[in-house]
């Protein structure tokens, strides 16, 4: 390793790549800049592939940063230009045109492009039992279905009648006037999206829960509500009510807030 190889290194104004390779090749340098390293030596010591190593240490022979010389039976002698001291326009230029790893593009085959719809269909010759590739691009469409026909149970709603439909049989269910309807709809609607398959069966069994909940003085609105803010696709008695009385107040801290203002509202009244 030559402190005067690696500092020259450094001192140039190059891309990240390029000058991350230089500086490999430098650490093998001795004090007259010449090394032997394997391009798999530098690709193991920057992390770079093979092939950028390559076309990095092509784009360094070509500006003269670096002379391979193979003529004093030293296979591959590398040489650092230490007389290059500053990076002229120039040698960016060719650093930037040839040690272009990735933009290397393969020359355009003269085979023709299976791909490219010809002016003449006849010109692509196809082996037998082949369809060509242009026949199957221009003016494809797919083969019409058949319309589904409904299978199964048909929902048809009419305000409080819920009829059911299909495969020989017609319920219809009535919804009772103590359910409000905006309350029933949306979470029949929530059930939907959750993918209920609503019954009369089921909906029937709906109807007695929230008889029961009703009669036992709970606010019906309040259950499907709930229900359908949780996501719940059944109904449930709502928890520290006692039957017969009257639902607890929502436990949330903006309702708790809520009701001490309307309760200081009322005591400045009274005074």
């Amino acid at each position: 390793m030559s402190i005067r190889a690696t500092k020259w290194a450094w001192s140039l104004q190059l891309p990240a790549t390029v000058k991350l390779v230089l500086v490999a090749l430098s650490d093998h340098a001795d004090e007259d800049g010449e090394c032997w390293p394997s391009q798999a030596r530098i690709a193991s010591m920057t992390g770079l592939t093979d092939r950028a190593v390559r076309y990095v240490m092509h784009g360094l022979k070509a500006s003269g940063l670096i002379r391979i010389e193979t003529s004093r039976g030293r296979q591959g002698c590398v040489s650092l230009a230490f007389d290059v001291e500053e990076i002229t326009p120039e040698i960016a230029g060719i650093v930037a045109r040839e040690c272009a790893s990735t933009s290397k593009k393969k020359p355009k085959s003269d085979a023709p492009d299976r791909n490219e719809i010809p002016k003449n269909r006849n010109e692509i010759p196809t082996p037998r039992n082949e369809i060509p590739i242009h026949r199957t691009i221009k003016n494809h469409q797919e083969p019409s279905l058949p319309p589904k026909t409904p299978t199964g149970l048909r929902l048809v709603r009419t305000d409080r009648d819920m009829r059911f439909r299909g495969k020989g049989q017609d319920e219809e269910v009535r919804i009772p006037d103590f359910i409000p309807l905006d309350a029933w709809n949306g979470f029949l609607e929530m059930r939907k999206r959750k993918g209920v398959k609503e019954t009369a069966h089921a909906v029937r069994l709906l109807i007695g829960k929230l008889q029961a909940f009703f009669a036992a003085g709970h606010d019906v609105a309040a259950i499907l509500d709930e229900s359908t803010m949780r996501s719940w696709t059944g109904v449930f008695e709502p928890k520290g009510q006692s039957r017969g009385s009257i639902p607890a107040k929502p436990k949330s801290a903006l309702a708790q807030q809520a009701e001490r203002m309307r309760q200081q509202f009322a005591q400045g009244g009274s005074r």
